[in-house]
């Protein structure tokens, strides 16, 4: 938190004692810097950066620090509530070198350091604004790590953790922003009223509740459960109470209007209007709007009585409600679209679906800036819609209409007009999602952006009967894919725009050069130990940006294309998919819904969506499973069975009709199910006692997998590009690395992988007989450095990585691959030697057909909703990698390499990925005794991509029984010529 200038002057006095780094500074330079900026005239003075930068130029040629990241400090937090600045990165960049190389002896004996924590935390500020909150959690957990010193500190430090508390509520985490939420009225001070006054502490106490209140309203919000509902009423209830104490309620105007319609928002969502009501009516004289509040009572009141069936007094009140806005323009809380949607539902409810599709065909009209809606629909890129979340309302709201319409008719064509409605909804809605800034804002809005998805498909279910299977399973398809892996996608696209476009190779290469030497720089910069070169390591790096900036606008100049084609995904209909399987291929495609999974099963000949209630028990079951199996003294108890079991009667059982045995089946998993080897599951209660007798799904089918069948049929574009090279790396770790790896401290200061992470005894013998069976070159021992790798892995075929990996589920800056010269001593930013983080994995260009990740857990990491399991497979998957053989959890060595070894050896036959691995497991189970056959050591390991053979491999024909068989005919020919000459003499 920040000091005061007293304390930072004594802060600065104790550096230049105690480190010679500040040997050239004057010892008044920081306490002068900050006189200077107490004094500053935002009104009168010239801008803020010019009027700094005399003094941060200074404090750059003179090498200070201190001075240095204090006034960058100043900078960044000058630009708070901004758009996105170019200057404010390269602060940030400025900053965070600077901490990188100099920060554990500027800062490691003094944790304290008001200029560390300063910058830290006007970093972490501009990161929430900036939606980037997975990195401002982490800037704020340093924070908290500062003791407080003074009540002015305490206030700070409490504050710090509602900020985590709003950073994992906006990554759609409650349950840890509960637990941050509680810790800041916990660490209120006692006699703040003593020190800020009666208000002031009232209003940090309101806070506290209405943020708990909104916590639990999310997770209320997404399981619609009864205890969290009355768990954030209680929250707001608290906040409301200690908002009558206020003394001079106007100062908080803002603070208690948030707080009420928090509180009315939630009983509006469970539909209690009578209760928003009583709320409203005590907000009306905080409100300086009347006309505003107004509007939203009569709208409420029209919700309530539509909701009691009484929809003439419905319609009354909304229609008062237009009558208010037409005559207040933008003085109300609903536009007429939303007015003009509550006046169609309520003509649908009383049957009137006619006049309730024109009110809705108006709006549309209206909203398709003077087209007609048709032409609208004619346009792929949706040109002509204006106000695109008022255009998604009324769609969805005219395909539940059309669904009502059909329920109480039977006519086909008003079912087929629903799932056309929802369609052009969901690709409007995807236009939406693009306009938001930021990978993280995109992916906050998938959450609204699925239940679309959701809706649409539960219509597709009720239309199965009546329009065929095909054709709603056609539609389904189009929808679940519409919902997965966009941000995945999206890079992809990118880089396929490139190819498309015949851009010229030579500008393709500069492009990968400059972002090498840019990651090169940026690496060099982390790990100099010598000041004199981080100047011209910085001059250096901005000219690569500026290299960079420029190619890419020559780029998107010379091939105006580009940005088009970059985001416009290209159309994947069930068809298209089917004509790339074979008769033995299989889809199931997953998606989950709000309260169910919903499964899309597919052959060559046919198609069905299917329905699989509770989701929340599957979601359990998957957990439960890799928690048992992940031990390595698991054992084969009933309640692992029975899990198994129901999983397979959940996901298989029902669409057995159409997967036959001895099939390859394709999953596109979704949520929790993208931890789940498939051929794990059992097809009956094992009768018997022991592992070696359980009926394993693996024995009947081989399984692949991947984010989404757009996603398999884009990766297969750059496949002329590869190359037949196998490439093999297999380190050795010595005890001190391992040593290293299990007991580095882990604070604000240093990276630490707390693993159990020993030396490797068979990854070498693994990678020896790969490298000799497909004549390829590998890296062995201590060679298997990060650099060395980095320099010969591009464009191979076969990429085997036998080797150590760590996933850190709360920070992907810390997973990675681990070299044997990994060296974490350093550490306060990640990516110093020997570690490849999975950011630097995306940035590679490896292209390979398949990867083979001999590592732990390389199929394992955080779950993003709708985006699938974040782990270190999905890198290799944007680096342009085609298959992925990777572990879901910590894999034995020994049984690691067998498994592998295997599965190498039929790769090299010519058998398909998918049947290589699935023969490679029966092949160590036919090995295996009762306690090796554990799912621990065969089953953490699946194929993630293309399934088919190897491009450069021809399947090896068996020549020996035809052999046999033609010796057998030639045997028997001459015994009947033998028996025939006897017969005769």
């Amino acid at each position: 938190m920040r000091l005061k200038v007293q304390q930072r002057v004594l802060l600065s006095f104790l550096f230049l004692l105690s480190f010679s780094l500040f040997s050239q500074s004057d010892q008044t330079s920081l306490d002068r810097v900050i006189t200077l900026i107490e004094n500053y005239d935002f009104e009168r003075e010239m801008e803020f950066e010019v009027y700094l930068r005399p003094y941060l130029d200074d404090a750059k040629k003179n090498q200070q620090f201190d001075v240095w990241l204090y006034l960058l400090s100043e900078l960044i937090s000058n630009e708070y509530g901004r758009t996105y600045s170019p200057a404010v990165e390269q602060w940030i960049f400025e900053g965070d070198s600077i901490l990188s190389y100099c920060a554990v002896p500027l800062f490691a004996q003094n944790a304290d350091s008001s200029v560390f924590y300063d910058y830290v935390e006007v970093k972490g500020h501009h990161r929430y604004d900036m939606t980037q909150f997975h990195e401002a959690i982490q800037l704020y957990k340093l924070l908290i790590k500062n003791e407080p010193q003074n009540v002015e500190d305490s206030i700070g430090y409490a504050i710090y953790h509602s900020h985590l508390g709003n950073a994992y509520l906006s990554v759609d985490n409650p349950n840890q922003a509960l637990f941050y939420y509680e810790r800041y009225l916990a660490l209120l001070p006692t006699n703040l009223a003593e020190y800020f006054g009666h208000d002031d502490t009232l209003f940090y106490q309101i806070l506290g509740w209405a943020y708990l209140g909104g916590a639990w309203y999310n997770k209320a919000y997404d399981n619609r459960s009864e205890l969290f509902y009355r768990r954030s009423l209680e929250a707001y209830h608290k906040a409301i109470a200690l908002l009558q104490e206020f003394s001079k309620p106007d100062s908080y105007i803002n603070t208690i209007l948030s707080t009420y319609y928090g509180l009315i928002s939630l009983h509006q969502d469970y539909e209690k209007y009578d209760s928003a009501l009583v709320y409203l009516d005590q907000i009306e004289p905080y409100e300086d709007t009347s006309s505003r509040l107004q509007h939203r009572i009569l709208t409420l009141r029209g919700k309530q009585y539509l909701k009691l069936g009484k929809e003439d007094l419905a319609l009354d009140f909304f229609n008062q409600a237009q009558q208010l806005h037409d005559n207040n323009p933008g003085k109300t809380h609903y536009s007429s679209y939303n007015i003009a949607n509550e006046i169609a539902t309520v003509f649908a409810k009383q049957g009137k679906f006619d006049q309730a599709l024109v009110k809705v065909q108006d709006n549309l009209f209206s909203l398709a800036d003077g087209q007609t809606w048709e032409e609208v629909e004619d346009n792929p890129a949706l040109d002509h819609v204006i106000f695109l979340t008022e255009a998604i309302a009324t769609l969805q709201v005219k395909a539940t209409i059309l669904r009502s319409y059909f329920e109480a008719t039977g006519r086909q064509h008003y079912l087929t007009a629903s799932l056309d409605a929802f369609r052009l909804c969901i690709a409007l809605s995807l236009r939406e999602r693009e306009t938001r800034v930021g990978n993280l804002a995109r992916q906050q809005y998938i959450y609204t952006h699925r239940k679309l998805v959701d809706k649409a498909l539960n219509t597709c279910l009720i239309g199965q009967d009546i329009l065929g299977s095909d054709i709603t399973a056609g539609y389904a398809f189009q929808f679940i894919e519409q919902g997965k892996s966009l941000l995945l996608r999206e890079n992809l696209q990118s880089d396929r725009a490139i190819y498309e476009l015949d851009v010229p190779d030579g500008l393709i290469d500069l492009l990968d050069e400059i972002k090498q030497t840019h990651l090169g720089l940026s690496q060099q910069i982390r790990e100099t130990t010598d000041r004199a070169r981080i100047s011209q390591f910085f001059s250096d790096l901005k000219k690569t940006e500026d290299r960079l900036d420029s190619l890419k606008s020559f780029i998107m100049t010379s091939f105006p294309e580009f940005v088009k084609l970059s985001k416009n995904f290209p159309e994947i209909t069930l068809h298209d998919y089917r004509t790339l399987m074979s008769d033995k291929d299989n889809l199931l495609s997953c998606f989950r819904g709000e309260s169910a999974f919903y499964l899309l099963v597919a052959d060559k000949e046919h198609a069905e969506l299917m329905h699989v209630p509770d989701a929340d028990s599957i979601a359990n079951a998957t957990q439960s499973v890799l928690s048992a199996v992940r031990k390595v003294d698991g054992t084969a108890d009933r309640a692992l069975a029975h899990s198994l079991y129901y999983l397979y009667n959940c996901l298989i059982a029902p669409v057995k009709p159409i997967i036959q045995e001895e099939e390859h089946v394709t999953v596109f998993p979704d949520g929790h199910l993208g931890y789940l080897p498939f051929d794990l599951l059992l097809k009956n209660m094992p009768m018997e006692e022991g592992f070696s007798h359980w009926p394993f799904l693996v024995f009947d089918h081989s399984f692949n997998y991947d984010y989404s069948a757009t996603l398999r049929i884009m990766s297969d574009f750059t496949s002329m590009e590869r190359t037949k090279n196998y490439f093999g790396v297999a380190p050795a770790y010595t005890v001190k690395s391992s040593k290293d790896l299990m007991t580095k401290k882990k604070d604000s200061l240093k990276w630490i992988a707390e693993r159990d992470i020993g030396e490797l005894n068979y990854n070498g013998e693994e990678v020896i007989y790969a490298r000799d069976l497909f004549n390829g070159q590998a890296l062995m021992g201590a060679d298997a450095t990060k650099r060395n790798f980095l320099t010969r892995a591009e464009k191979n075929g076969i990429l085997h990585l036998s080797m150590h990996a760590y996933v850190d589920e709360q920070n992907f800056n810390h997973s990675g691959l681990v070299f044997a010269d990994f060296n974490p001593s350093r550490q306060l930013l990640p990516g110093a030697d020997g570690f490849l983080t999975l950011k630097e994995l995306q940035f590679l260009d490896l292209d390979a057909e398949i990867v083979v990740l001999s590592a732990c857990e390389t199929g394992y990491g955080y779950l993003e909703r709708g985006e699938g399991v974040m782990s270190l497979g999905r890198a290799f998957k944007s680096s342009g990698c085609n298959a992925m053989a990777m572990s879901i959890w910590k894999a034995n060595d020994y049984a690691t390499s067998k498994v592998m070894s295997y599965f190498m050896d039929q790769l090299f036959r010519g058998v398909s990925k998918d049947k290589a691995l699935q023969l490679a497991k029966l092949q160590y189970l036919e090995n295996a005794d009762n306690n090796t056959s554990n799912p621990y050591y065969w089953a953490p390991f699946i194929l993630h991509g293309d399934p088919h053979t190897l491009s450069f491999v021809k399947p090896k024909k068996n020549y020996l029984l035809p052999a046999l068989i033609g010796l057998a005919i030639l045997l028997v020919m001459v015994y009947g010529y033998y028996m025939v000459k006897r017969n005769h003499s």
